[in-house]
Order: C-alpha cells, then structure tokens, then sequence
C-alpha cells in the first residue's frame, strides 16, 4: 500500500476519535485505536517518518499533540 494511503487511514481515524462522530468513527479499525491515542499518535509520527525517508513531501495533516 503506498504511503500517504497508509497515513490517510491513520489521520482518518484519528480525527474521527478526536471528534467521536464523522465516517470513520464506527470502522473497526478506528475502533481498534480507542483508548490508545498515545500509541495511534506514535504510529503517525512513525508513518510521516517513513514518507519522509522515501522522498515524500506531501504530508500536510498533522495531529494536535496526543493527552
């Protein structure tokens, strides 16, 4: 799967679990992170890293820091 659709998954879920209603919200997957922002967080950052190191550039949907 290429990259930035892996990372518009991870962002897709995690604004649904931010605003707790939109599309995603009842997705397994998005489902799956509830309760683990930190780690879903982490994940994300994990993925932009991984864009960045294949020449990427075209992340522009960063997360609001993770509580």
């Amino acid at each position: 799967m290429p990259s930035c659709t892996a990372c518009r998954r991870l962002d897709s879920g995690a604004w649904s679990i931010l605003r707790s209603s939109g599309g995603y919200a009842d997705h397994p997957e998005t489902r799956r992170w509830r309760g683990h922002r930190p780690a879903l967080w982490q994940r994300h950052a994990e993925q932009v890293a991984e864009m960045a190191r294949r020449g990427w550039r075209g992340h522009r949907s960063p997360l609001p820091e993770s509580s």
